[in-house]
């Protein structure tokens, strides 16, 4: 960042290894991702068929990691945390039984 913007969003995105944070290990990932739809859009980035290519790119990233999971919701805007405060609960506690489970099989 000294030298201005960095690219470890493009980094994060594209899955490369980031200049200074190891490899994200085989482990458990949940994405959740907001495909809601706008009644009436004031970007191109909110009408309905961008909405749906955004679904689609989450969910194709989400699916390289070896235990990916998306979930995509319509519910929620940006921040399904403060929308949908429940489901998000409801996805860490799966995520914490799948990471669990996985150290159980492995001993």
């Amino acid at each position: 960042m000294k030298n201005g913007m960095s690219n470890q969003y493009l980094d994060f995105w594209s899955k490369r290894p980031l200049p200074d944070y190891p490899q994200i290990p085989d482990i458990p990932v949940t994405v959740i991702a907001s495909i809601k739809k706008y009644e009436n859009p004031s970007l191109l980035f909110f009408v309905d068929e961008a909405r749906e290519i955004w679904g689609e790119l989450h969910t194709n990233w989400a699916n390289k990691f070896p235990q990916g999971r998306i979930v995509l919701t319509d519910k929620s805007y940006h921040f399904p945390q403060n929308d949908e405060p429940e489901r998000v609960v409801q996805e860490i506690l799966a995520l914490n039984a799948r990471t669990y489970q996985g150290a159980r099989e492995r001993r």
